[in-house]
């Protein structure tokens, strides 16, 4: 019974080593990762540090003028976007005119066609209620 116990917390102690050692080994890869990201800083200010006023001025000019590049073309190809999209609004709004045009000159025709009939069937009227009359004399 005391060798099973002995087992046991020979397992346990084991296990918890285990553990330990996993949680060890994470935290010494998060520290090297760290580590690494410190030393890249250390070594771009010391790069920095190592430039004259004039070089460090002609460097900043250098990415001031890269960022400039890169949003005159963010910049051109917006336009060049929005011109394209001007384009084809404009040519529906030109093809939605001309066909409001071809329907005002269809309803106008419509329109003196229905008068037409109209003139017609008055005429026609006219011709009954005459006949009408003549024939209520006789």
């Amino acid at each position: 019974q005391q060798q099973q116990q002995q087992q046991q917390q020979s397992s346990v102690v084991a296990t918890v080593a285990v553990e330990s050692s996993l949680a060890l080994e994470a935290e010494n890869r998060a520290l090297r990762e760290k580590l690494r990201s410190l030393e890249d800083r250390v070594v771009e200010q010391d790069e920095l540090l190592s430039r004259t006023p004039a070089q460090a001025v002609r460097r900043l000019q250098s990415e001031v003028a890269m960022l400039e590049a890169k949003l005159l073309e963010g910049q051109t190809s917006l336009m060049l976007g929005a011109r394209k999209v001007e384009l084809n609004l404009r040519s529906e709004l030109e093809l939605a005119q001309h066909e409001c045009q071809t329907m005002r000159r269809q309803i106008d025709a419509k329109d003196r066609e229905v008068q037409s009939y109209k003139e017609e069937l008055d005429a026609i009227i006219q011709e009954l209620s005459r006949l009408q009359g003549a024939q209520r004399r006789q």
